[in-house]
């Protein structure tokens, strides 16, 4: 018989997916949430301020069941409280955010993915999430935001949570 050649592994033909380090990607993933919520809530004051709304009508949480997690309602002292405490949800729900892109880029993302790509892919992310919970009835974003604002803009405040952690998440610290 002939050999026509040696048979190639599987693994040269094959592109592999997954972070090499994802508990680390993770971990980045979840810390950079926080920025980029800060982001998405300065992108919300500035559109409300631009739409001629008070720059702090979007981020104004003055009381809230967090959820239906609480019985009682939570309220804010003064607007100043209710501005922090709209801050806070923001950070929180990037904190979210990057804690699921991380767990799903880990495990799909392509494995030598640049930042541009990852900012790209954090961006649709941020979308698919948005469509994903407008479908299901739930607003993600604070009410005051929701209540306030187009759902586009809420659409675009969650894609720069998913470019923000992706673009940072993807980011090799210095060692």
């Amino acid at each position: 018989m002939l050999n026509r050649g040696v048979a190639r592994p599987m693994e040269d033909s094959r592109r592999r997916l997954g972070v090499t380090d994802s508990g680390q990607f993770l971990s980045r993933a979840i810390v950079t949430g926080v920025p980029a919520g800060l982001a998405a809530a300065v992108w919300g004051a500035l559109y409300a301020g631009l739409a001629g709304l008070p720059w702090w009508s979007p981020l104004a949480l003055y009381s809230t069941h967090m959820w239906g997690l609480t019985r009682e309602a939570i309220l804010a002292a003064g607007l100043s409280a209710a501005v922090l405490a709209g801050l806070v949800w923001m950070a929180m729900l990037g904190m979210a955010v990057g804690a699921v892109f991380g767990l799903l880029a880990g495990v799909a993302a392509p494995t030598h993915a640049g930042r541009r790509l990852m900012c790209g892919v954090g961006f649709v992310f941020g979308l698919i999430l948005f469509g994903a919970a407008a479908h299901a009835q739930v607003s993600l974003l604070p009410p005051s935001f929701a209540d306030r604002l187009p759902a586009w803009v809420g659409a675009l405040a969650l894609g720069i949570v998913g470019a923000v952690v992706g673009g940072w998440a993807t980011a090799v610290p210095p060692t």
